[in-house]
């Protein structure tokens, strides 16, 4: 908790030295996710990886290595 902070602060400070921002200037985390088998008829599926930009947690990332998860982090991103 305490390197996320100091994560997303380091940030904001730099923030005001940037005016065009992509999703490698924010703080993410990675979680790895323990993935539980559903039904195979099942419209959902579980990935290993998610990813979030730290203290903004509606946009997110799935996939089943973390480099998908960022790509897929990045295009939700960038539909803002």
């Amino acid at each position: 908790m305490i390197i996320e902070f100091l994560k997303s602060r380091t940030k904001y400070i730099f923030s005001f030295f940037k005016t065009n921002w992509t999703i490698s200037n924010y703080p993410v985390r990675f979680k790895k996710q323990k993935v539980i088998v559903h039904n195979q008829n099942s419209r959902t599926q579980m990935y290993s990886w998610i990813v979030q930009i730290i203290v903004w947690y509606a946009i997110c990332g799935h996939g089943n290595s973390k480099k998908e998860a960022y790509e897929r982090l990045s295009e939700n991103f960038n539909t803002i």
